[in-house]
């Protein structure tokens, strides 16, 4: 268990109201810090069903337009409906929060759902596409990276000497491994159901990473990709399925289609000619 506390969208005669409460630590670190104080995220639910029942589309309602100028992005954790396993039951929550407020970033501040075994990778890695490519994330923070008990990694509890890498840190790395600060998401598109693509480029224009996963149960697709104003010099392929754990299985330059097995994740690392 973990103190906190709660806040309804205004304030009743029972719970405070966090648009208040938000103003108030706004005035308070801005009064001592000035135009240098930290950037602040809202409203920071513990799902896009808040924990107390608000959504994140009430408490930020509830804001005057004067609050809300202070607030720099907008927040959520993912919790409260099991989507570790089921990644595309906030789909629809997403583009809504997405249409409704996107007009300053959007982050997804927590989530954690790991044990040591497939198909956790795989559910992890659609759950941050829907995530970047369905609500436009500009950041999603796992929680937790290492922790005594779950977490990307296990760390031995006291008296054991060994560690756990476990499933989810690798569907997580099929992203965070190949793209870095200042890389932006660009435009894909595909013609198969089964595929969930999305691509990121680097701010030089001489690095691109494609994130492939076939939702598919059963079907390998074969894959011939297209890239327009980006010419491949070189590239490598990274895979990860029930047997395979983010491995590079050889390079890509782009002349002939790429085998994309069932239910797996694949990251294509180029550079540009």
């Amino acid at each position: 268990s973990w103190d906190s506390c709660r806040f309804d969208p205004t304030e009743n005669s029972s719970v405070a109201g966090y648009d208040q409460a938000f103003e108030a630590v706004y005035s308070e670190v801005y009064s001592r810090m000035g135009a240098g104080m930290p950037k602040m995220l809202g409203p920071e639910t513990t799902g896009f069903s808040g924990a107390s029942g608000y959504t994140p589309n009430q408490y930020l309602s509830a804001l005057s337009a004067a609050t809300n100028s202070h607030v720099y992005g907008y927040c959520h954790h993912l919790y409260n409906i099991n989507a570790g396993d089921n990644p595309d039951a906030y789909i629809s929550a997403m583009q809504s929060f997405n249409s409704s407020w996107g007009t300053k970033p959007r982050f997804q501040t927590e989530y954690e759902k790991a044990t040591d075994s497939w198909p956790d990778a795989h559910n992890m890695a659609l759950l941050l596409h829907n995530s970047l490519v369905e609500e436009e994330v500009s950041g999603y923070i796992y929680w937790d990276l290492f922790w005594d008990s779950g977490g990307l990694v296990t760390i031995p509890s006291e008296g054991a000497s060994t560690y756990t890498i476990n499933s989810d840190f690798y569907g997580f790395k099929h992203f965070s491994a190949f793209i870095h600060s200042g890389w932006d998401r660009i435009y894909t598109s595909d013609d198969s159901d089964a595929l969930r693509i999305s691509a990121y480029i680097s701010g030089d224009n001489q690095q691109l990473s494609v994130v492939i996963i076939n939702t598919s149960t059963d079907t390998e697709i074969d894959l011939d990709l297209s890239f327009t104003g980006f010419s491949i010099a070189s590239g490598n392929i990274y895979r990860s399925s029930s047997t395979q754990n983010c491995v590079n299985i050889g390079s890509y330059n782009g002349t002939s289609p790429i085998a994309i097995p069932a239910n797996t994740i694949t990251t294509l690392s180029l550079s540009a000619a």
